[in-house]
């Protein structure tokens, strides 16, 4: 595969619910999250829809929820709350 084709992306795009990815991701890092002592809470309530790649959005909150628990890695007496 030559590298010019290595950001093409064949994935279509779709309309989906913010909140729907924002509780996946959420729960794909339950495990991450509960070794770190971090509890989340999801502020946003309603039907936000977006209009791309799903997947993608999921990542890029997985990335962010990750670099928190990593913040808070090593404060046992800590209850750190994120806010999303």
């Amino acid at each position: 595969m030559p590298f010019r084709n290595f950001s093409k992306s064949n994935k279509k795009k779709e309309a989906f619910f913010v909140e729907t990815v924002i509780k996946s991701a959420i729960s794909l890092s339950e495990g991450s999250l509960e070794q770190a002592n971090v509890k989340t809470q999801l502020i946003g309530k309603g039907e936000h829809t977006a209009y791309g790649m799903c997947h993608e959005l999921m990542q890029v909150f997985m990335n962010v929820i990750k670099k928190c628990s990593r913040c808070d890695l090593g404060k046992k007496d800590s209850k750190a709350v994120d806010k999303i």
